[in-house]
């Protein structure tokens, strides 16, 4: 049962990079969380509308296919939901913007039996991350922002480490470049993981999402006519004084993370240079 971002609906109020986030907000998005995960929508904040969210009902196949969730009846709705989630065995979660210490305080929850939760913390090379954010913006905006952002993600990683320490079969770091390169040997390694069937069928969609020359991309969404392709495609355009300042700013992140400066304009527009470590994981 996949259940779609429950966190979109508030985060887009919240500051982004959070350098710091409050107990009383990463509690909230933990217990969030957790009754995503208990298949507990009923429990959901009042001033929370995640059921509502027309992109949910997109995105979460198993709650668009109920046709309540589609018109104004949400006690239905939910009820309904609640019952296809409790009939898996599985519960998936995205989430964007959330933080370490609301990971921290999920597992903390589950001490007793942290194999019941797994969590893929997702990173990716900040200059890229910054080159998606900016849809018309001055450079200079994003130099000042590179160094919060880096901040932030260097928080969450040594928060992550000692996680790890705790719960070593509960929490895993994937650099996207490297899902990006290697989709289906990574992704067969995450289902195995979760002792989870990797069927043809799966191996097939992730083939045609991340290597089809014909897949109709979009911004947002999943599928890519060559995913490692566009992993690197910021090299294109990013201006290279937006680089040196991440490459200033992001120098203790790379080093947790494995990614490295970029020397100079010419070695930016090689697409054949991929500026990273090589670093293995749980599902490399």
């Amino acid at each position: 049962f996949y259940f779609y971002e429950p966190i979109r609906p508030k985060h887009r109020q919240w500051p982004y990079p959070r350098e710091i986030d409050t107990s009383g907000r990463y509690r909230y998005v933990s217990d969030i969380i957790g009754h995503v995960l208990r298949c507990e929508f009923d429990k959901f904040p009042k001033d929370h509308p995640i059921m509502q969210d027309d992109a949910l009902h997109v995105k979460s196949t198993e709650i668009g296919r109920i046709q309540e969730c589609r018109g104004s009846n949400m006690t239905q709705c939910i009820r309904l939901s609640m019952k296809a989630c409790n009939a898996k065995k599985i519960i998936v979660t995205k989430t964007v913007r959330s933080t370490m210490e609301s990971i921290r305080h999920l597992l903390s929850t589950y001490s007793n039996c942290p194999s019941k939760v797994n969590v893929v913390h997702l990173v990716r090379d900040p200059r890229a991350m910054l080159k998606s954010r900016q849809f018309g913006r001055k450079t200079s905006q994003l130099i000042t922002e590179a160094d919060a952002l880096c901040k932030r993600m260097y928080k969450d990683v040594l928060i992550q480490i000692q996680i790890k320490k705790y719960f070593p079969d509960s929490i895993h770091r994937l650099r996207y470049e490297d899902l990006a390169e290697h989709p289906q040997k990574i992704i067969k390694n995450i289902y195995r993981h979760l002792q989870m069937d990797y069927t043809k069928n799966i191996d097939s969609f992730i083939a045609h999402s991340t290597t089809n020359k014909y897949t109709k991309e979009r911004q947002f969404g999943t599928q890519r006519r060559d995913s490692n392709a566009t992993a690197y495609a910021w090299k294109k355009t990013i201006e290279y004084d937006l680089v040196k300042s991440v490459d200033t700013a992001c120098h203790s992140l790379y080093k947790e993370l494995g990614y490295l400066p970029i020397q100079s304009e010419k070695d930016l527009r090689d697409l054949s240079l991929v500026h990273r470590e090589k670093k293995s994981s749980n599902f490399n």
